[in-house]
């Protein structure tokens, strides 16, 4: 068996190198993380404020994830989640490119020796140590360790290769702005980290494989690569988070073009800032340095234009434009005035029991045919429904501490319940998903019979549910539909005695295995909560306006 050719076995332990490299900045990006603590999130809130502080807020989140495109698909999450709006995920998005800066600076620094110290005591840190801080500066130690362990690897087998016919010419093939910045997107998505990205970048220009030109075009395309890991992270998400990332992507391919328009003169300022004699490594992370000083500059007075030109490149996907991951009402500033305060709430109210129709509509029409977007936005809108429970508890309790007149601390409470069998709602909603996905995924099937009896008992409790959402929207209607939700609900407990007795005769005949039999079942307790919690909601709202 013939051996390995050397230019193998060189780039083999170059990507082993590599492989140092990314453990060290994952081991390390940890270490950074913990050691910021919950201090990290409260201070989310404050610096995405303005168009200033988020910026450098998105530098810090940058620097500690060690990687631009985590801090990207991270930001994403956040929007998803209705944790910052998209004017600030954009403000912040621009910034996260900062703190990729000081990271790129210190890998150009040439201190191999101290990385097996920095492993060492951080290996005695993590294992050792007794204190949770002193473990976390472990992680820290030893993943900047390995990270400079891994670059002194690839440094040292892509040297040898420079010589090699293959690697010899691609600093030719690069030679071309537009292929080194697609080159730059593909390497990013690769090795799915724009540090990473950055770090190889560097590696080859050191080692003579890439001239500064070349190496400055793959840094704008480290950044458009980043912009695409952020789309992949959006994928399933709020319409909120999809117009982040179509502006964000647009934003970047319009400042990576502009760079590789003006690669010459970015090169000449950065050879000049490093002084003499310039190195074409150090030229690329002085580059990488400018064209990220250069993106918030560039659109941070725009923001509020993007801002509102979003939904018409991306348009909303929700029904009347409303499913938006936040409080819509809410004004703490109102609190000292109760009765603003009830009503702005009460509203807030009517917006949760619009999204638990909007999740049953999806939801009894999956009994019909499967659709996995409609499946994807129960999911999403149930965790808006957990979002407004907490937010509108929060500002019921802090209502709750201001002297109220007794006709408004009598509405507390009920207030209280009614927010709760929302939530209850939309957690059995999500429930009876839960078993039709499972259902579909263990390819277990219902008669014919069973599914038309789910179907009826669907439309009963679809009855029931909107009486008690129009109860909540329109108060005038509460006292009447208190006597139609009396019947409706005694309409629901017949058809479900009568589906049960004749489920138990199908699994008796041998009609239904115990599986489909369990699932069955299942699924009628859920519809019978969500039946009660609508009485709740109807008894509620008639005894708060009789």
């Amino acid at each position: 068996m013939s051996e390995p050719s050397s230019s193998l076995v060189l780039l083999l332990e170059a990507l082993g190198g590599l492989g140092l490299f990314i453990l060290g900045m994952k081991t390390m990006s940890d270490g950074l993380q913990r050691l910021a603590g919950d201090r990290f999130r409260r201070f989310l809130e404050i610096s995405t404020g303005n168009r200033l502080t988020a910026p450098l807020f998105g530098g810090l989140l940058g620097f500690l994830l060690q990687s631009s495109s985590a801090a990207a698909i991270l930001i994403v999450g956040l929007v998803n989640a209705g944790l910052i709006s998209l004017y600030q995920a954009l403000a912040v998005l621009l910034g996260t490119g900062l703190g990729t800066i000081l990271s790129v600076h210190f890998l150009t620094l040439k201190i191999p020796f101290l990385s097996l110290p920095a492993i060492f005591i951080g290996v005695v840190l993590k294992f050792f140590s007794q204190r949770r801080k002193s473990a976390y500066l472990g992680d820290l130690l030893l993943g900047a360790g390995l990270l400079y362990f891994g670059l002194e690897t690839m440094d040292a087998h892509f040297s040898p290769l420079r010589e090699e016919a293959v690697f010899g010419h691609y600093d030719f093939l690069v030679s071309s702005r537009i292929y080194a910045l697609f080159s730059g997107v593909l390497l990013t998505f690769m090795v799915q980290s724009g540090r990473t990205a950055v770090a190889i970048i560097l590696a080859l220009a050191a080692n003579g494989l890439l001239s500064p030109e070349a190496g400055v075009a793959m840094i704008s395309g480290e950044a458009l690569g980043t912009a695409c890991m952020a789309a992949i992270g959006a994928i399933g998400g709020s319409t909120s988070a999809k117009r982040t990332v179509v502006i964000y992507f647009l934003m970047s391919a319009g400042a990576a073009f502009l760079m590789i328009l003006f690669v010459r003169p970015v090169v000449s300022i950065a050879e000049t800032l490093q002084g003499a004699p310039p190195l074409a490594f150090t030229t690329i992370a002085y580059a990488h340095a400018l064209f990220n000083c250069f993106v918030p500059l560039l659109y941070l007075p725009f923001l509020g234009m993007l801002t509102r030109v979003a939904p018409r490149i991306f348009p909303t996907m929700e029904v009347n434009g409303r499913i938006e991951a936040r409080p819509m009402y809410l004004d703490p500033r109102v609190l000292n005035t109760p009765s603003v305060a009830l009503t702005l709430a009460k509203n807030e109210l009517g917006r949760m029991a619009e999204t638990v129709v909007l999740m049953y509509n999806d939801l009894a029409s999956l009994f019909h045919r499967y659709n996995a977007r409609q499946a994807s936005r129960i999911v999403q809108r149930e965790e808006l429904l957990d979002l407004l429970q907490k937010d509108i508890s929060l500002f019921l309790v802090n209502l709750g501490r201001q002297p109220l007149p007794p006709a408004a601390a009598e509405e507390l409470p009920m207030l209280f319940q009614s927010l709760n069998a929302l939530e209850q709602m939309g957690d059995r909603i999500e429930q009876i998903l839960d078993y039709l996905q499972r259902k579909k995924e263990e390819r277990i099937r219902f008669s014919d019979a069973a599914m038309h009896e789910l179907k009826l008992l669907a439309e009963a409790v679809e009855n029931l549910l909107f009486l008690a959402a129009d109860s909540i929207r329109d108060p005038s209607l509460s006292v009447s539909a208190a006597t139609d939700t009396a019947l409706l609900k005694k309409e629901c407990d017949e058809l479900t005695d009568r589906i049960q007795a004749n489920h138990m005769q199908r699994l008796s005949s041998g009609q239904c295995t115990v599986a489909a039999g369990l699932i069955f079942l299942e699924i009628l307790t859920a519809f019978g909560k969500v039946a009660d919690q609508a009485l709740v909601l109807i008894t509620l709202t008639t005894k708060e306006r009789s």
